[in-house]
Order: structure tokens, then sequence, then C-alpha cells
């Protein structure tokens, strides 16, 4: 059932309750339909691995698991508001999650199937085992990469490379095709439409894997997310 919290009082309430007693699920919330259009494009392409989806605390693909982490406050209209209210930021749109998804399911599938120890793959994209560092230098529009998230992302780490290349060759709006051409991310994106009609046609070697920081075991309060969150903006939370 959807949240809701109109008076003062109900927010409070609401602020107070902890993240795992929120009662919140993919099914029968707005994810679902995402999530459903994700399947569709995989399956168009031929790919009928669907990754598991659980909510989590940020989006993201647990380490080397073929599996999706969504923010919690994605299966919830009251949730999603409110994050644009606490904190600086607003809660991603339909078409911002459809792009997320693509993206983490190029990172599940690369680690389903074991895709970064292909020697073309580092090759093409570099050692799965360069240093992951959270500040990256970015050139925009560098023509060896796509842009498809904000920020440049496929030139923060070659898995990022790949999540990302795999995301613009999933999305049926991008016209790869035209757009890269006589550009170096055109290899790559040939190389993801290589191993997608040949590798992953087969089971995956990995299905499953270990949920990093699910729903279930978030157990600080709705207050104090955003405050984790937005720290300058704790005195917003009345």
């Amino acid at each position: 059932m959807p949240l809701s919290a109109t008076t003062p009082e109900e927010i409070r309430t609401l602020l107070a309750t902890p993240l795992n007693k929120l009662n919140l699920q993919i099914a029968g919330s707005n994810l679902e339909k995402q999530i459903s259009l994700l399947s569709s494009e995989l399956q168009s392409k031929n790919i009928h691995f669907m990754p598991e989806c659980y909510l989590s605390d940020e989006w993201g693909c647990p380490h080397l698991a073929p599996i999706i982490g969504i923010p919690f406050y994605l299966a919830d209209e009251t949730l999603r508001q409110m994050e644009k209210k606490y904190t600086p930021t607003e809660a991603e749109t339909d078409e911002e999650i459809l792009m997320y998804l693509r993206h983490e399911a190029g990172h599940a599938l690369n680690y389903a199937y074991k895709v970064y120890k292909l020697p073309e793959w580092e090759r093409i994209f570099g050692p799965f085992s360069f240093p992951y560092i959270d500040k990256y230098h970015n050139i925009p529009n560098h023509p060896s990469f796509v842009t498809y998230l904000p920020d440049w992302y496929a030139q923060k780490h070659p898995d990022e490379d790949f999540a990302e290349t795999f995301a613009v060759w999933l999305d049926p709006g991008s016209n790869w095709e035209q757009k890269y051409t006589n550009t170096k991310a055109m290899e790559k994106l040939e190389f993801v439409n290589k191993i997608t009609s040949t590798a992953l046609l087969t089971a995956p070697i990995i299905s499953s894997g270990y949920r990093d920081n699910p729903i279930e075991e978030l157990s600080l309060t709705l207050s104090d997310w955003y405050v984790d969150q937005n720290e300058t903006n704790d005195d917003k939370i009345k």
C-alpha cells in the first residue's frame, strides 16, 4: 500500500520510521513497470537472463554479483516527493530510472557471464582490476567513450565504460550505429553487439549473489536517511 503523509503529525511519524519498517516492495510499485520494460528490451535482443532487482540504499550491483540494487525511495511516490523536499536532488524520473536500469544490467550481465575475463574485453575497455576511485578526470564528449549517464560516467572505470556502452547499445532510442560512426566508442559498441549475439545466448555462469544493503537490513529512520544525504539540510527535518 502506498505511503501517505499529509498532516504535520503524519509527516513526523513517517520521518521517525525505520526504513525496514516502511513495508516497501517492488511489486505493485512504479518500479515494476520500469523493470518490465528492461526485461522486454533484453528479450528483444535475445538476452533471456533478467537480473534480480531488490530495494537498497543506492543504485548498484554488489561486487561481481549479477543483481541490481535500486534506491528504496523509488518504490513509493510519497518518498519520491520527499527526496525533492529534503535532499539537494530530486528522485529519478521514470526515464532516468530506465536509464539506470540499463546501465546496471550491463554490470550484471558482465558479472553473470564473466565477460570481463575475456582478453578482448581487457584490450578494448582496459584492465578490470584498474583501481576504482570516486573522483576521476573526464573529458567531455571524448570520442573513445559513449555518453549516457551524467558526468561522462563511462570514463570512470573500465567496468563503468562497459556498463555505459551496454546501456547505449540496449537503449532503442540511442541511434548508436549512426551517432558513434568513426569513433573509438564504436569498437566498444560492436564488441557488445558481438558478445550479446554469441556468449550471452547461453545460461549465465553466475545467476545470483550477495545483496548489499537490502532494505530489510536498513534500520536507520527516514529522518536519519535525509540527514545522511544532506547534513546541511537537517534543520528542514522537523
